[in-house]
Parts: structure tokens; C-alpha cells; sequence
């Protein structure tokens, strides 16, 4: 009975085996990365940035980036920008170009914005909530074709932001009570 058991089990070993040789089937398709037949898709970089607008000039410059996935750029691509929702002042935000834009032979792109300081006013939180429209070339994600920018503008409280040695003199005991308290922080809270 014993050898009836071992060789029932030897006999299911080697079946295992003998089918573990048959001809492997991939559950996905294998790909050449440098192939330039590979469908495009785009997404945004990071697609929520926070602006601080700069005090201390008339405009402040920001890129958003775009990744591609996919095949090689074989030409140069253009992908629309479109402001689905805003509550920045009209002429506070100024798209350069109108859109992405993806070099040919590269992977990836950018915009260029531009915040006119005179007219975001101070103290107030702003957002550009946008989209990717559709590109020249290929599709965008469209799990990572939307974002929202926020901005702030600090106005003429923004020179006083840092940080700062506090003391203070005392009235009524000048030298023996004076005290100081080393560095102090100070931030803005929109």
C-alpha cells in the first residue's frame, strides 16, 4: 500500500511538472519602449501647485509640467489649456503660448503663467481650477488631465515675514529687567 501511495504521489509530481513545461502564456503583451507605434497619453506633473505671487515685482512666472507615457514624441505636440473655474480678478492670470507645449524627441513639456501682482489683491485666496483640452497628438489620462492652482498674494505685509531676534527693554528697571527671547517666527495666514 505504501508503494501504491508513493507512486500516486511521484505520478502527480510529475504531472505537475510535464504541464508546468508547456508553453508559457503572458497575461500582457510585451513591449518595446522605443517603439514609436505605442499609443501617447499625457498627464500632468504635478497639478496642483500653490503660488505665493512675488511682492517685490510686477509679475510672478510659474511653469506646469506635463509627463508623457507612451511611445517616442515623433513631432511636436500641443495640448490646449483650458481654465474651467476661476476666482482670480480678469488680467490676473496670463497663459503664455495658450497651451503645452512637447518638444519633439522629449518626454515632456510645460506652460508658462504669469501673475499680475497689481490686480491679485492682497490678504485673499485665489484658484484657477483647469484642464488639459485635447492634444495634437494622442489623449490625455483623464485621471491626471485636471488641477487646481492656488495663489496668494501677501501685499505689503510679505517684508515683514521672517525671522527675527525679539527683545525688550525694561521702564521700570532698565538692565536688570530686560529680556530677550532669541529668534521669533513670524508667517502669513491667508
Amino acid at each position: 500500500m505504501k508503494f501504491i501511495n508513493k507512486l500516486y504521489t511521484l505520478s502527480l509530481v510529475a504531472l505537475f511538472l510535464f504541464g508546468a513545461c508547456d508553453k508559457r502564456e503572458l497575461m500582457y503583451d510585451t513591449i518595446d519602449p522605443n517603439s514609436a507605434n505605442l499609443p501617447l497619453t499625457y498627464n500632468l506633473g504635478s497639478p496642483n501647485p500653490t503660488v505665493v505671487v512675488k511682492t517685490d515685482v510686477a509679475t510672478t512666472t510659474f511653469e506646469i509640467a506635463v509627463v508623457v507615457w507612451g511611445g517616442n514624441v515623433s513631432q511636436d505636440i500641443s495640448i490646449p489649456f483650458e481654465v474651467t473655474s476661476t476666482t482670480l480678478p480678469e488680467g490676473a492670470l496670463i497663459v503664455e503660448g495658450g497651451g503645452f507645449v512637447i518638444a519633439k524627441g522629449t518626454n515632456s513639456g510645460s506652460i508658462k503663467l504669469v501673475l499680475n501682482r497689481d490686480i491679485v489683491t492682497p490678504g485673499i485666496v485665489f484658484t484657477v481650477k483647469y484642464k488639459m483640452g485635447t492634444p495634437s497628438v494622442g489623449e490625455a489620462n483623464p485621471l491626471a488631465s485636471t488641477g487646481t492652482i492656488t495663489t496668494f498674494n501677501p501685499g505689503p505685509l510679505a517684508p515683514w515675514v521672517g525671522t527675527y531676534v525679539a527683545s525688550a527693554a525694561s521702564y521700570g528697571d532698565p538692565g536688570n529687567w530686560d529680556e530677550e527671547w532669541g529668534n521669533v517666527s513670524t508667517a502669513l495666514n491667508p
